[in-house]
């Protein structure tokens, strides 16, 4: 069997260990190139060396976001796949737009009206129409080792912003890497699946969350509209919603390993921090 990832990059490589592990050949991108990647840019194809074993892949996952003029890997590699028995293209809650805090599932409109969830609607429609073999994966915010509330506060980069009535989805990389290997082996029967935990939250409730575990104090309360934050960051709060990703649980019967943030955030504590919260 053989995986190859367009994008080799925070998901892809969680989901390879698991498919080393199973004997998998695994093969990925990244823009310049590596040892252990072949260069893909967007801009010009693969060399043949990077073709020839994309076309041997029995796997193709993509991770790489489109660009103005559409989705780069179709533009370029769209018929390098074809015999792929599964193709999944990570794609974002963002499609959905604004709910207004409500929640969202599959089969819920997409309002999204920020210029990179549309191009992303258009990549998941191409995605889609060029083979029977696509799964389209809706990811909420990804956290994990390295990433996450814990790791910013011990680094002093916490900040908590309140915006009234705003809630965020999120999930663990362990468990997006754990739903791909199934989803991957089984199939679940669906086209689109969001990937999300069981608890969406604001963004200050988690971090207060992580100076709870941790035993110290939790950053100061800010307004959203005194939180001075560059125009790509304020965009994430232009869109309220809460993303229900039950369906891909019930389809491949699991559960999370990680069902709420305060679960992960756990995960995290260093050594000397245990029993903190309860001091």
């Amino acid at each position: 069997m053989r995986l190859f990832c367009f994008g080799f990059g925070y998901v892809a490589q969680h989901l390879a260990v698991l498919a080393r592990s199973e004997g998998w050949d695994v093969q990925g991108t990244s823009r310049i190139g590596s040892a252990e990647t072949h260069a893909f840019n967007g801009y010009v194809p693969m060399n043949e060396v990077g073709r020839n074993a994309l076309r041997e892949a029995t796997h193709v996952l993509i991770s790489i976001p489109p660009d103005a003029q559409g989705d780069v890997v179709l533009r370029h590699h769209g018929d390098d796949f074809a015999d792929a028995d599964w193709v999944g293209y990570l794609s974002t809650t963002g499609v959905y737009g604004d709910w207004q805090g409500e929640w969202v599932d599959e089969d819920s409109a997409l309002r999204a009206k920020e210029p990179r969830s549309v191009l992303r609607i258009k990549a998941e429609e191409a995605w889609l129409a060029a083979s029977d073999a696509t799964r389209v994966f809706r990811l909420s915010g990804i956290y994990g080792e390295g990433r996450n509330a814990i790791k910013q506060m011990q680094e002093g980069n916490a900040h908590r912003i309140y915006k009234e009535g705003q809630y965020f989805s999120r999930i663990h990389v362990v468990d997006i890497a754990r739903l791909l290997w199934e989803e991957m082996h089984r199939g679940g029967g669906g086209k689109i699946y969001n990937l999300a935990d069981a608890q969406p939250a604001p963004s200050h409730e988690v971090v207060a969350e992580a100076a709870r575990l941790l035993g110290v104090e939790a950053p100061p309360l800010v307004p959203f509209e005194e939180a001075n934050l560059s125009p790509f960051a304020a965009s994430f709060y232009a869109a309220n919603r809460r993303v229900d990703g039950t369906r891909i649980l019930r389809d491949l019967q699991m559960e999370l390993c990680y069902p709420t943030y305060k679960e992960g955030l756990k995960s995290f504590l260093p050594p000397e921090s245990e029993g903190a919260a309860d001091a």
